[in-house]
């Protein structure tokens, strides 16, 4: 909760000076949540769509960042893990593979991810608009958190019964 309420917060900030003369803090509804991550949704690679999706709107969307999540942890964990695993007298105690280990893990979420939204279903900007707020939106994020590395980022446009939003995907 404090997490997001700091989020919010510099996310505010950053909104306020975006645009120069239209501070949409004043007339639109914000939200920032704690999504379940799910990378097929957010490609919008799942086997099937689900009903909220218009996939004719769907070309509309924007993949801002999409780096494989193995990499990511290949490129932040593997220095850690051989410097680990030199230090293990037992080889049963050494690691082979970090990102096996951790999506094996059923204890462990492989990766955190965020849903922002700017207006409402009734109340919401274009797709142009939208998109260059969404860019700003992850901007801010990755230059005020620089300890949470962000491997996906995709704006959807394509739920015709909601509102344009951002899901930042990171680790």
């Amino acid at each position: 909760a404090i997490l997001i309420l700091t989020l919010r917060i510099k996310i505010s900030c950053a909104l306020r000076g975006w645009k120069r003369g239209r501070n949409i803090m004043k007339s639109m509804s914000q939200s920032i949540t704690k999504g379940g991550g799910n990378l097929r949704h957010n490609k919008r690679t799942q086997d099937y769509p689900t009903s909220n999706i218009d996939e004719s709107l769907t070309p509309l969307n924007r993949t801002l960042v999409d780096i494989p999540l193995d990499q990511m942890y290949h490129e932040l964990f593997d220095d850690a893990v051989e410097e680990y695993n030199a230090k293990q007298k037992r080889n049963d105690r050494k690691i082979d593979d970090y990102y096996h280990k951790i999506i094996n893990d059923k204890k462990t979420k492989v990766f955190q991810e965020l849903i922002f939204q700017i207006g409402n279903r009734d109340d919401k900007l274009g797709v142009e608009e939208s998109n260059e707020l969404y860019q700003n939106v992850l901007d801010q994020f990755i230059k005020n958190n620089p300890q949470m590395k962000v491997f996906g980022a995709f704006i959807h446009q394509d739920e015709p019964k909601g509102t344009p939003h951002i899901h930042i995907d990171y680790i």
